[in-house]
């Protein structure tokens, strides 16, 4: 080796490394702020999604108790049945709402369709014929009873179904006659919610808190809206709406814990190449009981594959330029 060479070689690796140097903190300089501006972002963009999803399921709450509202007018002007209502003669009842009710399932979804006298005792439940002349408190009832006007809200029924009701007095001169009721189960407007929120890669999973259920009672509502039991299937949970094909195990593992007061958990979900963000919105029911819990999943699949090529292929340049470098 001649004299010339050895300097150059000494030249060459005080160039090189720190070039290399120089490539290895530029690399991780970006891997770094590339993966914070996607945490970022999928934070941020999380947080869009549980006040869009809850916009959403106000909005459609809203427009429910509008159309309900807008039914129980009709209905309350019906004479025949304010007379059938004062005679509490519920044969005569059930035969005049029968050709209401089945429109109402069959277009609106309309679950619950009750008449209860003015001492609050139930005098048929068009939805289930054969169960009447138990007294109703529930709190839009009572509302009903103590403002004399519509009442509604969501609320958890003795069969454990969420619903949202609208309960109306009705008069005949000034004398209260009785009360007509008309509710629709919840698990209808995750349904519709659903398909306005799949376009925003959005998933809901609707949980209600077993202390508030009866489970002989709650076998029975299900069994009444033709739907499937999942009483045993978590321990302090069952679900009563879901737009996911399976529930992801970091769901289960937060239905699997006990729920004491309204819980505020990001989820970070990886299933497989499947990856979600997201989040809780508490259910509190009219009377101010929290009752259940919304679980809002965002699909981030698409930015996370996108974080990852990029890291990919600025690292392929980078290890490209350290070989030409080399050589």
């Amino acid at each position: 080796m001649t004299k010339k060479q050895i300097p150059n070689q000494r030249i060459r690796k005080r160039l090189l490394i720190p070039l290399a140097a120089v490539l290895v903190v530029l690399l991780g300089t970006f891997v770094f702020n590339t993966y914070f501006m996607y945490k970022t972002h999928s934070d941020h963009d999380i947080q869009e999604k549980l006040v869009s999803t809850k916009a959403f399921i106000d909005t459609n709450i809203q427009q429910t108790a509008s159309l309900l509202g807008a039914t129980l007018d009709v209905i309350s002007q019906n004479k025949s049945l304010q007379i059938a209502l004062a005679e509490k003669d519920r044969q005569t009842l059930l035969k005049l709402s029968i050709p209401l009710f089945e429109p109402l399932v069959q277009d609106y979804n309309i679950t619950h369709f009750y008449y209860t006298g003015p001492d609050r005792v139930n005098i048929l439940r068009v939805h289930q014929p054969e169960r009447h002349g138990d007294k109703i408190d529930r709190f839009t009832t009572l509302q009903a009873e103590k403002s004399g006007k519509t009442s509604y809200g969501l609320e958890l029924g003795v069969l454990g179904t969420l619903t949202l009701r609208m309960v109306s007095p009705l008069y005949n001169n000034a004398q209260l006659i009785g009360y007509v009721e008309l509710g629709r189960e919840i698990g209808y407007t995750i349904e519709e919610i659903s398909k306005i929120t799949r376009l925003l890669e959005v998933e809901l999973v609707l949980a209600i808190h077993k202390s508030h259920l009866n489970i002989d009672q709650w076998e029975e509502g299900i069994q009444m809206l033709g739907r499937d039991s999942n009483w045993d299937k978590f321990p302090y949970s069952v679900i009563i709406g879901n737009s996911m094909d399976t529930i992801p195990e970091e769901v289960a593992a937060v239905l699997s814990e006990e729920p004491h007061n309204p819980r505020n958990i990001f989820l970070k979900i990886d299933n497989g190449e499947q990856k979600y963000r997201g989040g809780i919105i508490p259910i509190v029911d009219v009377a101010g009981n929290y009752v259940g819990d919304y679980f809002v999943l965002h699909d981030v699949t698409f930015n996370y594959i996108n974080m990852r090529n990029h890291i990919t292929l600025v690292s392929i340049i980078c290890f490209a330029a350290g070989i030409i470098l080399f050589f």
